[in-house]
């Protein structure tokens, strides 16, 4: 702390400097306050939204694993299981393959 000076006399550099010292230090305390303030609010604002976003992908991919064992069920009604399993397997890589070179594209896109 700086003491107190006589308003008579005129100020003395390394008060000034001292003054500004302290100045700076309580300016960046505040701006350090402030930003972890907003960063916990934000934090606390998308934890329900990717809680929920969690859920969906849960539940989104057992809706397709349940889709899955049904086109292998519905393919073992009318050829041999082996064979219905191969089908199925076909059919899946090709969907993946072709969300996989979408994407791609997308982010070649996104990326110039």
């Amino acid at each position: 702390m700086l003491k107190p000076r006589d308003p008579a006399e005129p100020e003395s550099l390394s008060d000034m400097f001292g003054r500004a010292k302290q100045d700076a230090r309580a300016w960046a305390t505040a701006e350090v306050a402030l930003y972890r303030t907003i960063a916990t609010e934000k934090a606390k604002a998308w934890r329900v939204p990717l809680i929920i976003f969690g859920a969906a992908l849960f539940l989104g991919h057992a809706a397709l694993l349940v889709l899955v064992a049904t086109l292998f069920v519905a393919l073992a009604q009318v050829m041999n299981p082996a064979f219905a399993g191969v089908v199925s397997v076909a059919i899946l890589v090709s969907v993946a393959a072709i969300l996989l070179k979408l994407a791609l594209g997308k982010i070649k896109a996104a990326s110039k």
